[in-house]
C-alpha cells in the first residue's frame, strides 16, 4: 500500500537507507539534498520505506503543484525491489489530487505509460569510467583532441578545491546571461548546496588557470552511488579560446579511469552543450519528463502568459 506522507513525518534515516541501497539510487533523492533544493517536499512511501517517491511542491494563487527544482535532475521511484512499468504507473497515479499541476523528471529506471500524463524523453550524456584512460580517450573527437593540445600549449594549470564562491560567480557571469529564470536566491542556493556537498564529502570544485593566473574555467562535481555528476561550471571567453573546459573534463576522466564509476555530464537540451559532451565519446541514456495539467482554464491562460 502506497502512503502519502507529509515532510514532517518522513523517517529520513529509513528514507536515505532506501536511496543508498536502491540499484537506481541517485544523490538527488537523499533527504538532505531535497532539503537543500526544495521549498517543500512530501513523499509517497510503500512498505517500510522499501519504495519511495519524493514530491517537491509549491503553492501559487492558492493552488498546489509538483515541480522540478533547480539543481535536481531526476527523481521518481526508488526501490529496493525491481521497478516495473506497473509500479511507476501506480506511484504516479497515487499523487494526491490536490496537486492540480505536475511537472517532474523521473529517473532512468522509471518507465511510465499513463494516458493522463504528457511524457517527453530527455537524454543524459555519460562516460563509463570502467576502462583505462587510453581506451576511453580513443573515442575522443578530433576537435576535442585539438582543444586539449591547445590547452597544453597554453600551459594551463588545474587546481583542485578552489573557492566555491569563484565557481558560482563565474557561472553567474557567463552562463547566467542565458538563464533568465535564475534569481539571486538561486545563486545563493547553489552556493549553499556546493558548501553542503563538500562538507559531507560528496562534492569537489576545480579550476583551470592561465599562465597569468586568471581563472579560465571552473566546475563543481558531486560523487555518490557510483557516479560522478557534473553540477555547474563555466568557461570564460579566454577559457573557450584555449580549451580550458575541455582540459578540466578530460582531467576528471583521466583521474577516475579504471574505476567502477560513471561520469554523468547531466545532459542538456542545448545542442552545443550536448555536442561538447559527446566529443568525449559519451553515450546517452533516456529518462522521462512527465506532465499533468488539471488547472482551471483561467489559471492555464495566466500560466501561458508567463
Amino acid at each position: 500500500m502506497i502512503k502519502y506522507i507529509e515532510h514532517r513525518d518522513i523517517d529520513k534515516k529509513k528514507w536515505d537507507e532506501c536511496i543508498t541501497n536502491s540499484p537506481n539510487g541517485f544523490i538527488f533523492a537523499y533527504s538532505w539534498y531535497l532539503d537543500s533544493v526544495c521549498e517543500n517536499w512530501n513523499a509517497l512511501v510503500e512498505g517500510d520505506y522499501q519504495t519511495v517517491f519524493p514530491l517537491p511542491w509549491k503553492k501559487k494563487l492558492g493552488i498546489s503543484f509538483v515541480y522540478q527544482p533547480f539543481f535536481l535532475n531526476q527523481l521518481g521511484v526508488f526501490s529496493l525491489n525491481p521497478i516495473t512499468e506497473e509500479l511507476a504507473n501506480k506511484f504516479l497515479d497515487s499523487i494526491p489530487k490536490k496537486f492540480a499541476y505536475i511537472d517532474m523528471a523521473l529517473n532512468y529506471h522509471n518507465t511510465a505509460t499513463l494516458s493522463d500524463f504528457a511524457i517527453t524523453q530527455r537524454v543524459v550524456q555519460y562516460v563509463d569510467l570502467n576502462n583505462d584512460y587510453a581506451s576511453i580517450s580513443k573515442n575522443y573527437s578530433e576537435n576535442l583532441k585539438r582543444n586539449l593540445k591547445k590547452a597544453k600549449k597554453n600551459k594551463v594549470r588545474l587546481i583542485k578545491n578552489i573557492m566555491l564562491e569563484k565557481v558560482v560567480e563565474s557561472f553567474r557571469l557567463t552562463q547566467g546571461k542565458n538563464l533568465k529564470m535564475f534569481r539571486k536566491k538561486n545563486y545563493l542556493q547553489l552556493t549553499d548546496l556546493i558548501k553542503k556537498l563538500i562538507s559531507m564529502g560528496f562534492g569537489q570544485t576545480m579550476g583551470v588557470y592561465s599562465t597569468d593566473n586568471i581563472l579560465c574555467a571552473s566546475a563543481s562535481f558531486m560523487q555518490s552511488n557510483n557516479r560522478i555528476i557534473y553540477l555547474k561550471g563555466a568557461a570564460t571567453d579566454k577559457g573557450k579560446e584555449i580549451g580550458a573546459m575541455h582540459y578540466l573534463m578530460d582531467y576528471i576522466i583521466k583521474e577516475n579511469a579504471g574505476s567502477n564509476l560513471l561520469f554523468d555530464f547531466g545532459g542538456s537540451v542545448v545542442e552545443s552543450v550536448a555536442r561538447f559532451n559527446k566529443s568525449f565519446g559519451a553515450k546517452e541514456y533516456v529518462y522521462l519528463q512527465v506532465r499533468k495539467n488539471n488547472l482551471p482554464k483561467f489559471v492555464r491562460w495566466i500560466k501561458e502568459l508567463k
